[in-house]
């Protein structure tokens, strides 16, 4: 019994892992005992259960024995802690939860044990009942009534007939607008159009980009050769590659305002 695994550490001073080994079998366990208030505390910080935080900290004393025990409450028993007087004599169903090596004194936490729900083993329908249980079909009483079978004939079509369904059109492209299948009226693929550039566009391009490359060497070339270094064939490459690029951007002007 827990008690007296207790009041043998209560007599005896061990190492934590003896205490460990000795109070592992009984941690959980829950049971009803009588106990004897002397002071509560408010809990503060985590608690070595979760349920017992923001609660109160009791300290106790077992009936009939001279072991002292830490009695823990949850914030719902908040009321009935505060309520208690020193020498106050009290049954709690209680579950071990530790022992505290530094104090001596093991710790309990206060459990509520709830009566099960008792339900009638009639009114819950076995497995087989219920899969052997046929079906009822309810019948569909329609307001009013109809003037001919024809009548008769045009509801059963429109309930059998799924909710939604999507509707197939026939499209043919022969009699479709040029723009609705990626041809233009002049029968040219858009993508065609897309892929046309002028000759001075791409002129006016190339050399813009000759002249920003340019820029690179001769701004490089010039860094090098007022370091001391040999750079001249780089900036004459470069002032080359410049050249080239205005005389390109230029020539497709030219060639813009002459279309």
């Amino acid at each position: 019994m827990v008690l007296d695994v207790l009041e043998e550490l209560s007599q005896k001073r061990l190492l934590s892992s003896e205490v460990e080994t000795m109070i592992r079998p009984f941690k959980g366990k829950i049971s009803s005992l009588n106990f004897r208030f002397q002071s509560a505390a408010k809990s503060f910080g985590s608690q070595k259960d979760i349920v017992y935080n923001e609660g109160y900290s009791l300290t106790c004393s077992v009936e009939n024995s001279e072991i002292e025990v830490i009695l823990l409450f949850s914030k719902e028993d908040n009321d009935l802690a505060e309520s208690f007087e020193e020498g106050h004599v009290f049954e709690e169903n209680v579950k071990f939860i530790d022992y505290d090596t530094l104090y001596r004194k093991p710790i309990f936490g206060k459990v509520d044990l709830e009566s099960p729900i008792s339900v009638d083993e009639k009114e819950i329908p076995s497995s087989s009942e219920i899969i052997s249980s046929p079906l009822k079909e309810k019948p569909i009483i329609i307001k009013g009534g109809l003037k001919n079978e024809s009548e008769v004939d045009q509801g059963e079509n429109e309930i059998k007939s799924p909710v939604n369904e999507p509707k197939q059109f026939e499209y043919s492209y022969e009699l479709a607008e040029p723009h609705e299948y990626g041809i233009d009226k002049h029968g040219i693929k858009f993508e065609d159009e897309l892929e046309k550039v002028s000759a001075p566009d791409k002129l006016f391009v190339y050399g813009c980009l000759c002249v920003f490359v340019s820029i690179f060497f001769i701004m490089g070339s010039a860094i090098a050769l007022f370091e001391g270094m040999n750079s001249a064939p780089f900036l004459m490459f470069g002032l080359a590659l410049s050249v080239i690029g205005f005389a390109t951007v230029i020539i497709s002007k030219l060639m813009r305002d002459s279309s």
